[in-house]
């Protein structure tokens, strides 16, 4: 009997690309080209977020990683990187990272006045609070003809513009505009409200 010996190689540690691009530029509401990795010697794997839509599928019995799917509608426009880690058991670490590019979709930006848009005030007085609201706005501005000191807060929480403020005494009667600019990615919008101003009457003192 004729003994024969096998010399057993170590696994080899891998985590590497084996199809698509890791780099990939892509619309809002479009697919990305799949992207397949393999891997071996490898105990835990962790990665960070992808755009939504994209996913990451894990096959432990082929040793594959792939990454597909659709970039949501909601995705903004903007780089957005990510990695994948690869650990052994002896806590080494792999890394493949990459970039998906989004192009977003158009987002209409609009605005409109729900409270108080039209008014009437005697000069001196505070104006009632003028509410606004808005979509995809990214900076709003203030406009007015209207002698006086006014600020506006935003909620952005609820998309909603507020302006307030005092009506110099000195103004004279007559009708006044406050107007906001809402700015946007792909447009701008505006709207208007509407204050008459008037003066409390002359009394007479007769002695």
């Amino acid at each position: 009997f004729t003994g024969i010996t096998f010399n057993l190689l170590p696994r080899e540690t891998a985590l590497k690309v084996v199809s698509g691009s890791l780099n990939q530029s892509v619309k809002a509401g479009e697919a990305i080209s799949p992207i397949i990795l393999e891997y071996d010697n490898i105990t835990k794997i962790e990665r960070t977020a992808f755009p939504n839509g994209i996913s990451f599928e894990r096959n432990s019995e082929t040793h594959e990683i792939t990454i597909k799917g659709t970039v949501d509608n909601s995705v903004e426009t903007g780089d957005y990187g990510y990695k994948i880690l690869g650990i052994t058991e002896q806590d080494d670490t792999l890394e493949v990272s990459g970039t998906f590019s989004v192009q977003g979709l158009p987002r209409t930006t609009t605005i409109e006045i729900v409270e108080n848009g039209t008014q009437k005030l005697v000069a001196g007085d505070s104006i009632k609070p003028i509410v606004f609201e808005y979509t995809n706005m990214v900076e709003p501005n203030l406009e007015t003809n209207l002698p006086g000191g006014y600020s506006m807060s935003n909620d952005k929480s609820n998309h909603k513009l507020t302006v307030f403020g005092l009506v110099n005494e000195s103004t004279k009667d007559g009708s006044y505009t406050i107007q906001v600019t809402a700015k946007g990615t792909s447009n701008d919008e505006r709207a208007t409200a509407t204050v008459e101003v008037t003066h409390k009457p002359a009394v007479t003192k007769i002695e």
